[in-house]
């Protein structure tokens, strides 16, 4: 109840996810005002849905919990009493034993998840997998050599710079007569620029070079993706 009154009034804001410990998620509901209302009506209906089904969960875990314990003080009597058999004993561990490999994705009745925890549970399980995915495709680019290109310049010769020293001044003369208002037309600026570039770029060139990787390519590659899957969970 508390919990749908906090996320129905503040949801807007994020505090119920503060509250849940989900910083990253809620700063981003607090900046986005419920991620544009959409975050905020889709979380009012999870904890509404969490709100009208909690006595009936709670319901379940208590007779889960009474289904686990009763064999144990069943076992504990027939042994004080010395009336338990064997065969009685590896039946109640084989009962136990059921009752906790019972699989994550039912209730104990058997009935299986909400539609809402499903989606969530896949939508980490793709950041997981996305995130597991983008480590190993860094590791292996620190493998890789790096490519970089060197500049190469020569000095000019008389005649190249005796051309671009008259391409300056020609282009000097026009930009004072267009500001001038003597000309209309200030296209041949454009013209003059093509010229002063393709006379510069004879006197330069690159050379390209392999660097050296920054990792050894023969080292294991060596990804936590514990890790990465306890980081991804920890933000829902």
């Amino acid at each position: 109840m508390v919990n749908f009154l906090v996320t129905f009034f503040l949801g807007f804001f994020g505090v119920h996810r503060f509250i849940q410990k989900k910083y990253v998620t809620g700063f981003i509901w607090f900046f986005t005002f419920g991620l544009f209302g959409v975050g905020w009506f889709v979380d009012v209906c999870i904890a509404f849905y969490h709100m009208v089904k909690g006595g009936d969960k709670e319901g379940d875990k208590a007779g889960e919990a009474g289904q686990a314990v009763q064999p144990q003080a069943e076992q504990r009597e027939q042994q004080e009493a010395g009336q338990g058999t064997q065969s009685e004993q590896q039946e109640a561990r084989q009962a136990i034993q059921a009752a906790q490999s019972q699989p994550s994705g039912q209730t104990g009745e058997g009935e299986k998840k909400g539609f809402w925890a499903e989606v969530k549970e896949k939508a980490i399980k793709n950041r997981q997998e996305a995130a597991i995915r983008a480590a190993y495709k860094k590791e292996e680019e620190k493998r890789k050599p790096k490519i970089k290109k060197i500049r190469h310049t020569r000095a000019f010769t008389p005649e190249e710079r005796q051309t671009l020293d008259m391409l300056n001044m020609e282009i000097i003369k026009m930009e004072s007569d267009y500001k001038n208002k003597r000309i209309t037309d200030n296209s041949g600026v454009l013209r003059l620029l093509f010229q002063k570039k393709a006379i510069e770029s004879r006197a330069e060139w690159y050379e390209t070079i392999e660097l050296p990787p920054e990792v050894d390519p023969d080292t294991p590659i060596y990804v936590d993706e514990e890790a990465i899957r306890n980081s991804i969970t920890g933000l829902f």
